[in-house]
């Protein structure tokens, strides 16, 4: 494979790469030169899948300087905010929303890296890179606390070819903290009462087609109509990417009660929302350690569940997928045979788990 910045998927100018688990994150779980497992990823010279063990801090892939330099910002502030999550400190609205997009930045640096790691076996063609799919689609983490004091970071749920061809949620443990991450086009939009694509159709290209509804301008719990447990705080903000299709429905969100879920509807930013004991409230713009969930699990019991709960939610969401009938009959097969052989990968792990 040709080599590809990680923030822009141009080829990289000046020689420099990208801890997708950024440094800062791996020295404040424990030592940055530990070594750890990550796989399984293809072998070209052995055609087989293997694990792979090596130091945690040369988990790094190339980026343009430049790249490089333009999120720093971001990391100085996600760094900040995981310390007080760690900490169980107060979180503002604004602090959730840095958050959730240092969320999508790992989310899409993991799928690319993967996709790298294992020389594209699963054939995608990424058609967006970090700087791409920051902040544009509806988001949601969901905040599981667990009772260890031990330190690491471990993520899950981002070597099966579910998330290489649909990189919707994946799990990440900060020490005793557990945040399932989920982003993907009107993820949130139908039952927060907003304009929602109630068709979704393949296209010839790499974009999906979306015929849409209008809002029902009232909030339907839960928001998100997927297998998971909500012993948990729930967190989410729907997102506007405002160009091309976007702005083609633009008159469909403009109502008073649309604009009222955003913060900043010029920029499609939304207001960040919080669901706890089957309630959904705008997170306060005030700190609060409302967001600290209720529930302690063992270790252990968390992580079996989150493990089967990305699968499981993979699945669902290839399930949701799309329509065939706009694209010719070859790729059609290609795309019922990826999913298909997803779906059953993903099934047999979790009997394995079983």
């Amino acid at each position: 494979m040709e080599k590809f910045c990680v923030f822009c998927g141009d080829k990289p100018k000046e020689k420099n790469n990208e801890h997708i688990i950024p440094r800062w994150l791996i020295e404040l779980t424990g030592d940055p030169n530990r070594v750890v497992k990550f796989g399984p990823v293809w072998n070209e010279k052995t055609s087989s899948l293997e694990i792979r063990e090596f130091a945690f801090d040369q988990f790094q892939f190339p980026a343009c300087e430049s790249c490089n330099s333009k999120y720093a910002l971001l990391e100085t502030r996600a760094k900040n905010i995981i310390q007080r999550i760690l900490a169980e400190e107060a979180l503002s609205n604004e602090d959730f929303s840095v958050f959730l997009d240092w969320m999508d930045k790992i989310r899409v640096g993991l799928w690319l890296a993967y996709n790298y790691l294992q020389k594209n076996i699963s054939e995608v063609e990424p058609n967006y890179h970090i700087s791409k799919r920051i902040g544009t689609k509806d988001r949601a983490v969901f905040i599981y606390k667990s009772d260890s004091k031990e330190t690491g970071v471990t993520f899950s749920g981002t070597n099966v070819p579910a998330f290489q061809y649909f990189p919707v949620c994946f799990n990440l443990r900060i020490n005793q903290f557990c945040f399932f991450n989920l982003s993907t086009d009107f993820l949130l939009s139908k039952h927060l009462g907003l304009p929602y694509s109630r068709e979704i159709y393949f296209t010839e290209g790499q974009e999906m087609k979306h015929i849409m509804s209008k809002g029902r301008e009232r909030v339907a719990f839960p928001i998100i109509r997927a297998p998971y447990n909500r012993n948990c705080t729930e967190v989410f903000q729907p997102m506007l990417m405002k160009d091309g299709f976007i702005r083609q429905i633009d008159h469909l969100n403009d109502t008073a009660y649309a604009k009222d879920l955003f913060e900043d509807y010029q920029n499609g930013v939304g207001r960040v929302f919080m669901a706890k004991d089957s309630r959904v409230t705008h997170f306060p713009i005030e700190p609060t350690d409302a967001w600290i969930p209720k529930t302690v699990w063992d270790l252990a019991d968390l992580t079996d569940l989150l493990g089967k709960q990305v699968l499981q939610c993979q699945i669902h969401f290839l399930n949701r997928g799309g329509k065939y009938t706009e694209v010719k009959l070859e790729k059609r097969k290609l795309i019922k045979a990826q999913h298909d052989t997803a779906k059953r990968i993903n099934r047999f792990l979790l009997e394995d788990a079983d």
